[in-house]
């Protein structure tokens, strides 16, 4: 019998180191950049302390394939602060390995010791008899299996085969022969490794006993896609294999900075804004929370102008990010809101207008009128 080693790495995947995060103000879209740098280092630290000495990066290491000399290199040395543990990374869609591209550029300005760039499908031999198998991404897209060469591939007896690929899995999407970079659902069988890394998908997920995607090490959307969990990343793999052939104990491992949460509320009465208070105060950590409202219904007037200052204006600074979509909230005024606005004049009789063209069967009239309605019963009902 052939001596037992019991090797424990950490499986990660889609980094996006560079995103832009269009569509958030500049302070917070620097605040969520720095956290997929920070994350790193708790990938790090996590591996020293799970006696990991080996990271996998299944794919998309950086979002982009012109990144900025800072951005490129601040991950590298993140990981030279780690010499104790190997970095892997391999190419994904976002990042693919073409001829004088951002990985030629990596190799060109000198790695750390402890980094290896998988850019070939050829196996990667690395300490504690680890051999990796890469399937690293030339393009974006590719309709071809980029793991069929695992199945022939020869490794030195003794070594633990771990596959890496970045992609779909076959039957995942809604229509395989639209989808790229397609990978067999059973390629770890196939190919005889004892584990398939897996990336692309941005939460945990488990295909089979030896083929997991890890998930984005920080989450980076609301909501999720066929099937994932929302706010499923910021997660990595703690992997431990007890040699060739045995099947890997998996645990995942929460390491993301951020948790992002998409709330849904139906209101139909003005005090249902005390309960959407009390839900938004009872999340811990705000700062660490990207939050949005999405609401639908109908108030008052009055509850329209409460809701401006008890949750929009209110929550705006409490958490990492606010924002509270209300595009599918409809005010209904009320006589005592028509009351208050103006008891006589032109300003009660625009007001009675507006309230008219809120029945109108065209539904732009009609919400055009309410926004002015409630516009108008902020500005002079002094609510």
């Amino acid at each position: 019998m052939g001596e037992q080693i019991l090797t424990k790495f950490i499986h990660t995947s889609d980094w996006q180191i560079g995103r832009a995060f269009s569509g958030f103000p500049d302070d917070v879209r620097g605040i969520l950049v720095n956290a997929r740098f920070e994350t790193i280092r708790r990938i790090g630290q996590e591996a020293m302390t799970k006696g990991s000495r080996l990271v996998v990066v299944a794919g998309d290491v950086y979002d982009l394939e012109e990144p900025s000399t800072l951005t490129l290199r601040k991950p590298l040395e993140i990981m030279r602060s780690f010499p104790d543990v190997d970095w892997a990374l391999m190419p994904g869609n976002h990042d693919p390995a073409r001829t004088d591209g951002l990985w030629d550029r990596l190799s060109k300005s000198g790695l750390p010791s402890n980094v290896h760039l998988m850019l070939d499908n050829a196996p990667v031999l690395l300490k504690d008899k680890i051999a990796v198998l890469p399937a690293p991404l030339r393009r974006k897209r590719s309709t071809g299996d980029m793991t069929d060469w695992m199945k022939g591939a020869e490794t030195p007896d003794g070594y633990l085969r771990i596959g890496v690929a970045h992609g779909p899995v076959v039957g995942f999407g809604s229509d395989d022969d639209m989808v790229n970079n397609l990978v067999p659902p059973d390629r770890a069988e196939q190919s005889h490794l004892d584990y398939l890394a897996l990336g692309d998908w941005h939460s945990t997920m488990r295909v089979g006993p030896r083929t997991w995607y890890s998930g984005t090490h920080e989450t980076d959307r609301y909501k999720a896609r066929d099937g994932e969990e929302v706010s499923g990343g910021g997660k990595i793999l703690s992997v431990t294999l007890e040699g060739p052939g045995a099947f890997p104990e998996i645990e995942a491992v929460h390491v993301g900075e951020f948790t992002w949460r998409q709330i849904e509320r139906t209101i139909l009465e003005d005090e249902a804004i005390e309960n959407i208070v009390k839900d938004l105060e009872d999340i811990s950590s705000p700062q660490k929370n990207i939050v949005r409202l999405g609401l639908k219904g109908a108030l008052s007037l009055a509850g329209m102008a409460a809701l401006d200052s008890k949750v929009q204006s209110r929550f705006g600074a409490t958490f990492g990010h606010f924002e509270a979509e209300t595009s599918g909230l409809l005010p209904e005024p009320t006589d005592d809101d028509i009351s208050s606005i103006d008891s006589s004049g032109f300003v009660r009789s625009a007001a009675e207008r507006l309230r008219g063209m809120i029945k109108s069967p065209d539904q732009q009239v009609s919400r055009l009128a309410r926004l002015a309605l409630t516009r108008l019963y902020v500005e002079t009902a002094g609510a």
